[in-house]
């Protein structure tokens, strides 16, 4: 579409053309609970480890543990960058979340992904995206944090039928079983194609 338009003495010209964005079906996990409380998820795309390991530090005084994912690696002049899922299944309100998610550098599309969402949830993908990998197991840290926080069960259920490791993890959880159930556990939604 073009447009031409006079200010004053001056004309104004241009364009712009609207073009539909390809999309690929993604499986993905429900941050929020049938309480309405969430776990915390993060997701950071192509960055060094040490961006991730100083947010973690950060949120070590709130979160009692975190279960790190990775889906990609890349290699740039000696440099390693990866993808990161970050999840806490320590259960917190959408208003805690946002304000963890802004001790973070996670990437802020998907910080703000719940408040566009009509479901008002975050959704961590756990399937393969275009040629990327699912996220993988990395690893388990324990921050030592004594909370009085409740850990979703059915979160954990989620992570230990997709990382096997996750089931042998010595952790004192103080599950919420009885008002805990994810509403959406696994979400197929629509995402970005990867153009690589």
């Amino acid at each position: 579409m073009m447009f031409r338009f006079k200010v004053g003495d001056k004309l104004v010209c241009g364009g712009f053309s609207v073009k539909s964005i390809p999309k690929i079906p993604v499986v993905g996990m429900s941050s929020r609970s049938k309480s309405g409380l969430h776990v915390l998820f993060l997701d950071y795309d192509f960055v060094v480890w040490d961006v991730v390991q100083a947010d973690l530090e950060k949120l070590s005084i709130y979160c009692s543990h975190f279960f790190i994912l990775q889906s990609d690696r890349k290699v740039t002049d000696k440099v390693v960058f990866g993808s990161y899922h970050i999840v806490c299944l320590d259960l917190f309100t959408f208003k805690q979340i946002l304000e963890l998610h802004k001790l973070s550098h996670a990437d802020q599309s998907f910080k703000d992904l719940a408040k566009v969402s009509g479901y008002r949830e975050w959704v961590l993908r756990v399937g393969k995206k275009g040629k990327r990998n699912a996220p993988f197991f990395l690893k388990f840290v324990n921050t030592e944090l004594i909370s009085d926080k409740k850990q979703s069960y059915e979160h954990f259920v989620l992570l230990c039928k997709l990382y096997s490791e996750v089931d042998d993890i010595n952790f004192d959880w103080d599950f919420d079983r009885k008002n805990d159930k994810v509403v959406h556990s696994f979400t197929l939604y629509n995402t970005l194609k990867e153009r690589h």
